[in-house]
């Protein structure tokens, strides 16, 4: 349950701007990001590419998450 409440604590915070926070987010969904997109597009460098981008794109779009506990299937 503490890892839960820590979660959402930090995509509270990073939805507020904090860069150091959405980094450990990074951190504990890099792999399973890439590993998603490797399955489907079987190409490492495309799905390295597409990971990232993924990152990038859910940075941005962090202040349309209405519910920081959804922040998995969201991402």
């Amino acid at each position: 349950m503490m890892r839960q409440e820590q979660e959402i604590d930090l995509v509270r915070k990073a939805k507020e701007g904090d860069t150091a926070a959405f980094a450990v987010i990074i951190r504990r969904y890099q792999n399973l990001v890439y590993a998603t997109a490797f399955r489907i597009l079987k190409d490492t460098a495309l799905a390295e590419d597409v990971a990232q981008e993924a990152f990038v794109t859910a940075f941005q779009s962090l202040r349309d998450l209405r519910m920081e506990s959804s922040f998995p299937p969201w991402l």
